[in-house]
């Protein structure tokens, strides 16, 4: 994300969660209607040419937002944010929108958020066991997501609140390279007997 969009939507959002209530189910319903949102607009190269292309008039945009709207199922107040954002040529940021709302909403509920990558599906027991470890060290509660990443070929990738931990095969073999290379340039540097 650049620099200036993610001010701006770090603005935007804090915006929109002062409107929400203190309520913590409210405010994560809130987060998962607008990433669905995203995730149809992101993921429909129609819906992207509506919201890019100045060929579509505000009026044939705010329409379908209010359609979009009606499927993800989003809040009065939600709504007016959506089209307030949507009239100041906004809406493209709403992915970014989304995230810096998940760490405004972390932070309010003394919450971190992170993410396991692994190279093959972690059961729903492993991932419980990886969260109450990462809480224990981190002293703190997290809300931890997984995602497949066949690159690291075995073992975790953890991320949390800006620190990672690389347990990772992938990791381990570049470490292994690096020392190597480091004992042959050593090697070759020092004088023969």
């Amino acid at each position: 994300m650049a620099g200036g969009s993610h001010l701006i939507a770090r603005r935007y959002s804090k915006a929109l969660f002062e409107t929400l209530s203190g309520d913590a189910s409210s405010i994560k319903s809130t987060i998962s209607k607008l990433e669905i949102l995203s995730k149809l607009i992101f993921g429909s190269k129609d819906l992207q040419t509506l919201y890019k292309s100045p060929a579509f008039s505000q009026e044939e945009r705010g329409s379908v937002l209010k359609d979009l709207c009606g499927i993800v199922g989003a809040d009065e107040a939600t709504r007016k944010f959506l089209y307030y954002f949507l009239e100041s040529g906004r809406l493209l940021l709403l992915r970014e929108l989304v995230l810096e709302l998940k760490v405004l909403a972390a932070k309010a509920m003394k919450e971190d958020e992170g993410l396991v990558e692994s190279a093959f599906k972690i059961s729903l027991e492993q991932m419980a066991k990886i969260e109450q470890t990462l809480e224990k060290i981190l002293g703190k509660k997290l809300r931890i997501e997984s995602k497949i990443v066949p690159e690291l070929l075995a073992g975790i990738k953890v991320s949390v609140g800006g620190k990672s931990f690389d347990l990772s095969l992938t990791n381990s073999l570049e470490n292994m390279k690096k020392q190597l290379s480091e004992m042959v340039i050593t090697s070759k540097a020092m004088p023969e007997a």
